[in-house]
C-alpha cells in the first residue's frame, strides 16, 4: 500500500481525472452555447494544470539536485510555444491591419452570416479549408475564434477575397452577427475584424471512383461548404459521382452560397463528371394550416410541382426524385435561379430519410462503395451512423459486395 500514497500514483491518478473531465465537456461542444462554453472553460483551466501534473507526476525522476527531468526535456519547446503563441497574438492585436469588409449578407431566419473580407497583399495566402483566429477589437478585443475557410480568391495587386460562414450559435458570433446587420441596415461602422493565420488543416481524402455522398446539416454547414470547395479545387480531380445533402431551417439559406453550388456544379460539368444535389428545408411546405393567401401560393406550388413530376415520370422513370418514395412523400418546388447554368434544383420540404436516400444512391452503382462525408461535430452524424449500419445490413441480406463508410 505504500506506493499508493507515493507522488506518481497520487499525481497519475490526478492526471486521468483530469483526462476524464476534458474528455466529457469535448464530446460534442457545438450542440448548444451551454455546452460549448463549458467546453471553453474547462480547456482553458485544466489545460495549464495538466502540464503542471506531468512535471509533478515526473518529480521522481531528478537530474542531478532538485530538478525534474521531465523540464530539461519538455520545459524548452512547451516555453517556447507559449512565448511563441502569445507574442503573435499581441502583434497581431497591436499592429494587425485590419480585414477590408467586402460582402456581408445575413440569411432571413438571422443564423447564418456570409461574411468576405479582403486580406492585405502583404499577408499569408488562404487556400479553401484553412484555419484562420478572428478577432474583432470592436466587439470583445481579447477573445479569437476560429473559422474555416469556405472560398478563397486572388485579387490583383497581391490581396486577397476570403470567404467565412460564420453560424450564431455563441456570445461573440452574436455580437458580430448584430454589428454587420447594424452595418448593413443603417450604415453604421463594420465590425474591426484582424485574422491571426492561415493554418493548415488536413484535407478529407476521396476516392475518384467511388461515389461520394457530401451532407451539411446544422452547425456543420461551413465544414460541409469548405468540403465542396476543396472537391471543386483547379488542381483536384472530382469523384466520378457526387451526391450533395443539405439540410437548413430556412430554404433561403441556399441561396446565400449559391455562388459555391454553381461553382461546384460547373466544375462538375467540366471534369464531365455526375453531381446531384438534395437540398431539403427541415419545414414541411404541407406542414400546419395555412389561410388566406399563404394557402393559395402552396396549391399553386403543389399543383405546380405534380406537374413536374409527371413530366419527369412520362420523359423517364428513373429520373423520379426518390424523396418520392418516402412513407409521407413530401411536396417540393423546382427552382433554375441556384445554378449560374439554369439547371433546374428540387427543394423539398422536409427533412430527409437518409436510409432511403443512401439506399438508392448505391443502387444506382451497385458496383462501388459509397463514402458518406459530414462534419465531425455535426448533431445528425449519429444519425448517418444508423443509416450507413443499416445500408450495409440490407446490403449482406442481399450478398452484394457494396459497402458504405460515414468519414
Amino acid at each position: 500500500w505504500t506506493g499508493l500514497y507515493s507522488t506518481p500514483s497520487i499525481s497519475g491518478v490526478f492526471l486521468v481525472a483530469i483526462l476524464g473531465i476534458m474528455g466529457w465537456f469535448g464530446r460534442n461542444p457545438s450542440r448548444d452555447r451551454r455546452a460549448y462554453r463549458g467546453f471553453h472553460a474547462t480547456h482553458t483551466v485544466l489545460t495549464p494544470i495538466f502540464f503542471v501534473g506531468v512535471v509533478i507526476h515526473s518529480s521522481n525522476a531528478w537530474f542531478g539536485i532538485g530538478f525534474p527531468l521531465v523540464i530539461l526535456m519538455a520545459g524548452l519547446p512547451l516555453l517556447l510555444y507559449y512565448v511563441g503563441w502569445k507574442l503573435r497574438r499581441l502583434l497581431t492585436q497591436l499592429c494587425g491591419r485590419p480585414l477590408k469588409l467586402t460582402f456581408a449578407k445575413i440569411s432571413t431566419e438571422g443564423s447564418l452570416l456570409r461574411l468576405q473580407v479582403e486580406f492585405p497583399p502583404n499577408s499569408k495566402q488562404c487556400s479553401t479549408g484553412d484555419a484562420v483566429y478572428l478577432c474583432s477589437r470592436s466587439v470583445k478585443p481579447k477573445e479569437w475564434h476560429p473559422f474555416t475557410v469556405c472560398a478563397a480568391k486572388n485579387l490583383p495587386g497581391g490581396a486577397q477575397s476570403v470567404t467565412f460562414c460564420i453560424t450564431k450559435v455563441g456570445i461573440w458570433t452574436g455580437a458580430v452577427h448584430e454589428a454587420v446587420a447594424r452595418h448593413i441596415t443603417n450604415g453604421s461602422p463594420p465590425p474591426d475584424l484582424i485574422a491571426d493565420g492561415p493554418y493548415f488543416y488536413l484535407q478529407s481524402t476521396v476516392p475518384e471512383d467511388a461515389v461520394v455522398v457530401a451532407i451539411g446539416h446544422g452547425t456543420g454547414i461551413a465544414p460541409f461548404l469548405t468540403f465542396l470547395g476543396q472537391l471543386a479545387g483547379h488542381n483536384n480531380r472530382m469523384p466520378m459521382h457526387t451526391h450533395v445533402f443539405w439540410t437548413t431551417e430556412n430554404a433561403t439559406d441556399f441561396s446565400l452560397f449559391k455562388d459555391l453550388l454553381s461553382t461546384f456544379s460547373d466544375r462538375a460539368t467540366e471534369q464531365k463528371v455526375s453531381c446531384t444535389f438534395h437540398l431539403h428545408s427541415a419545414q414541411r411546405l404541407n406542414d400546419g394550416a395555412s389561410q388566406g393567401l399563404g394557402a393559395l401560393f402552396q396549391t399553386v406550388a403543389q399543383d405546380n410541382w405534380h406537374t413536374f413530376v409527371r413530366s419527369l415520370h412520362d420523359k423517364d422513370p428513373t429520373k423520379v426524385p426518390t424523396f418520392l418514395k418516402y412513407d409521407k412523400p413530401p411536396h417540393a418546388v423546382v427552382s433554375r435561379d441556384l445554378l449560374s447554368s439554369r439547371r433546374p434544383v428540387a427543394i423539398v420540404g422536409g427533412a430527409p430519410d437518409y436510409v432511403t436516400e443512401l439506399l438508392a444512391i448505391g443502387e444506382a452503382r451497385p458496383e462501388k462503395d459509397v463514402y458518406v462525408f459530414v462534419s465531425e461535430h455535426d448533431d445528425i452524424r449519429p444519425e448517418l451512423e444508423g443509416a450507413c449500419v443499416a445500408c450495409n445490413e440490407v446490403r449482406d441480406y442481399r450478398f452484394k459486395t457494396q459497402q458504405y463508410f460515414l468519414a
